[in-house]
């Protein structure tokens, strides 16, 4: 597939990377000459330097050939830009623009996105679908994060592996024999920052991370034999009133309207701005990197501490100051892809990265064919994938061990009916059954070949 990017920051570069991976032909466009240049020699792509709206720097990305352009500056209108030129000079098939402003997310005038207006096929809001992902977490305190799955049965959750976690060091297999009435798989382990699928005979150390598939009514039973706490939430400090801020406490109010929610802003006047916008809440003015303030301002009573400010090393070390002084769980948004691998170690209960929810709501787009959902993982190693088998599918009266690909891929689980099963790989597919894969980074032309029932 043909892709042009345009736009290299924090999102355009991660976007780029995992693309160019799967074996895309990808080119990358951006007005700043040190991007482009890092870009050209970080990534097997092509690099452009200049505005991807001008239609000869596109015509020098080959637009006329491309399949999908993604716009992701942080300026609407050279965004929205793009795709027009994209659409009517090149007649780029798919248009996908990252769309900040509320004045032009706005539901009242979603119309104008269309071919004879503005030929915007795709928006993503990354600040938006940031605090939708972290609204999610809400369900479940006691995990690092949840991975949103289209089946209202099922969950995803990774979970990190402290010194006193109860089940360190015991294969998996015992782990199935031991609790025959809460069936989960494990799906991978991340050990030191690098993914293994696991096998029967694998065990947990302390310090991994691990993800799970299980079913949602079983969560607060798993997290207790997990030796975590799934205590409800009552009070919620928000550090920043930025964007994310104002949505996540925005859908916050909606979803949880009993909550005590508290918003600390360092900036005057924005401060002032979510004062006057946002229902129901408390905002404080103040710096959350000074220790005293944070204690004046109760975070240690805190259920949950949500650092979304602009800025990585703030939403850090505001995060730690918050663990230090007692917070019970603590979540910073972080866009380097470097920062998540460690925080956990250091006290950060949850890290949530922009780029791979971004990256996840594109490839949902480009898989749509063969792939119900999708999701890529926190810092790119892997994607959950989702599919149900229907009765014109060649994967019909296979066997389940087409699905467990060794180092690529691994069955979490099977949805039979409204029954979770995780089957056995001699047992048979059947039409209707709904699965869950998590394959590492490489292999999703792997998992669309068994989705599609042909053969590796």
């Amino acid at each position: 597939m043909k892709i042009i990017i345009y736009g290299a920051g924090e999102i355009g570069y991660s976007i780029a990377s995992y693309l160019a991976a799967e074996q895309n032909d990808v080119s990358v466009i951006d007005e700043s000459p040190e991007r482009i240049a890092y870009v050209r020699e970080t990534l097997d792509v092509q690099g452009l330097e200049g505005r991807g709206s001008f239609p000869d720097v596109l015509e020098k990305a080959d637009a006329a050939r491309a399949d999908l352009l993604i716009a992701v500056t942080p300026v609407d209108e050279f965004n929205i830009m793009a795709c027009q030129v994209a659409y009517s000079v090149f007649n780029v098939p798919t248009k996908v623009a990252h769309i900040r402003s509320n004045h032009y997310l706005d539901p009242a005038w979603s119309h104008i996105y269309n071919p004879n207006h503005i030929p915007v096929d795709f928006i993503i809001s990354p600040e938006r679908e940031v605090a939708q992902s972290l609204l999610d977490n809400f369900h479940v305190p006691g995990a690092m994060s949840v991975i949103p799955i289209h089946h209202p049965c099922l969950s995803v959750i990774s979970l990190y592996c402290h010194e006193g976690c109860p089940l360190l060091k015991q294969p998996f297999a015992d782990l199935g024999r031991r609790f025959p009435d809460l069936p989960f798989r494990v799906v991978c382990i991340l050990r030191e920052g690098e993914p293994i699928i696991p096998g029967p005979n694998d065990v947990l150390y302390a310090y991994d991370e691990i993800y799970v598939v299980l079913e949602k009514n079983l969560l607060s039973k798993f997290l207790s034999i997990f030796g975590r706490e799934n205590d409800p939430l009552q009070n919620v400090v928000i550090i920043g009133a930025g964007r994310v801020g104002c949505a996540l406490t925005e859908k916050i109010g909606q979803a949880y309207p009993t909550l005590n929610v508290k918003v600390i802003e360092r900036d005057q006047k924005q401060a002032l701005f979510a004062a006057k916008n946002l229902e129901n809440v408390v905002v404080i003015q103040g710096d959350a990197l000074d220790a005293q303030f944070l204690r004046e301002s109760n975070v240690s009573s805190a259920d949950r501490v949500i650092c979304v400010t602009n800025n990585d090393e703030t939403n850090v070390l505001s995060g730690l100051l918050s663990k230090n002084l007692k917070a019970k769980h603590v979540t910073a948004l972080v866009n380097k892809e470097t920062y998540p691998k460690f925080l956990p170690s250091l006290g950060i209960d949850s890290v949530i990265n922009p780029s791979t929810i971004t990256i996840s709501h594109i490839l949902q787009r480009i898989h749509q064919g063969n792939i119900q959902s999708l999701f890529v993982l926190q810092g790119g190693f892997g994607s959950i994938f989702e599919h149900t088998i229907t009765d014109n599918s060649p994967l019909v009266g296979e066997k389940f061990r087409l699905f467990n690909v060794p180092h690529q891929c691994i069955l979490g689980g099977v949805i039979r009916g409204k029954q979770f099963l995780i089957p056995k790989s001699q047992e048979f597919i059947q039409m209707g059954d709904h699965v869950i894969l998590l394959g590492l980074r490489d292999s999703v032309s792997i998992i669309e070949s068994l989705l599609k029932g042909s053969s590796l």
